[in-house]
């Protein structure tokens, strides 16, 4: 497969049924398509309407940015660790020191 949009999204959402154990009838019964529309979408040779989209989400159990949020190859996977340290860091810092203390200990306990 290519690189383009829909092929990344086809994959995504191949990767997601087999995840889950799921067959292509199976994911078109609970999404209430037909088995050869999810076959053509997950192989890339039609295009799933917003509609369509939402309906596969609802069969595979997931949200609808699931099928775009490609985080394996997102550059701003960075930028939001670095936001999330941000937002910890600005709580940490009105904390008193006992409670920095037990915190500390929390995050070793987390990390090692």
């Amino acid at each position: 497969m290519g690189d383009t949009l829909i092929h990344r999204v086809a994959a995504r959402i191949r990767t997601l049924r087999e995840s889950r154990g799921l067959t292509q009838a199976a994911l078109a019964a609970r999404a209430g398509l037909h088995v050869g529309f999810v076959n053509a979408v997950e192989n890339a040779h039609q295009s799933p309407s917003l509609q369509s989209l939402e309906r596969l989400a609802k069969g595979l159990r997931v949200d609808l940015k699931s099928f775009v949020d490609f985080p394996d190859t997102s550059p701003r996977k960075t930028d939001r660790a670095k936001e999330e340290i941000a937002q910890i860091n600005g709580r940490l810092e009105r904390c008193d020191l006992d409670s920095l203390k037990k915190i500390r200990k929390v995050v070793e306990a987390m990390t090692t």
